[in-house]
């Protein structure tokens, strides 16, 4: 019932892990053999699982939501580079809807990642977005990868790869939360 912050590893082993509205901070990686709906940090009530970072590096997100039928929908994180990081972290929280400003009718998907880097100083990264099925409106090899930040338009990314139901940026600089979707670029 409070934000919380881990040092030592989480170790997931059986059993969902719900946030709530509070942030998980976390200095190591989870070890987690076995993510899924069942055995996945749940971040989609308001609060973000937090990712320390002191060096470029990559972090993969094991969330995922509890809406409706619970479904994992990981994030994998890569700081390619940066300016310079000042108690750095990265956060991110997952939403099962279709973006509030993604105008798509057809062909997109009903979620998005909100991820918000905190302390570094002109970043590069890469962000893989796993997705269900249940998921896609449309055609979903006709998706993808956009972010969205304060104001339109979305910054289109690469198409979606169908067969791990993965949405892929690459080279993104922002510094402020953005949320990341599919959607048929136009």
């Amino acid at each position: 019932a409070a934000a919380t912050a881990i040092t030592g590893t989480l170790t997931m082993s059986g059993g969902n892990l719900n946030i709530s509205t509070f942030n998980l901070t976390l200095s190591n990686a989870v070890t987690n053999a076995s993510p899924s709906a069942t055995n996945m940090i749940i971040a989609d009530g308001g609060g973000e699982v937090r990712a320390l970072y002191s060096a470029n590096g990559s972090y993969t997100f094991p969330i995922g939501d509890n809406t409706g039928t619970a479904e994992y929908s990981p994030l994998a994180f890569s700081l390619n580079s940066n300016g310079g990081l000042t108690s750095a972290y990265v956060g991110v929280k997952v939403t099962n809807a279709k973006h509030p400003s993604n105008s798509a009718t057809t062909d997109y998907i009903n979620r998005y990642w909100t991820i918000t880097p905190s302390g570094i100083t002109t970043p590069s990264y890469t962000t893989n977005a796993t997705y269900v099925t249940a998921d896609v409106v449309g055609t979903e090899s006709n998706l993808s990868m956009a972010k969205f930040t304060t104001a339109l338009p979305w910054t289109v990314y690469g198409a979606t790869n169908t067969g791990t139901h993965t949405l892929t940026a690459t080279g993104v600089t922002s510094t402020a939360a953005s949320a990341f979707t599919g959607f048929k670029a136009a």
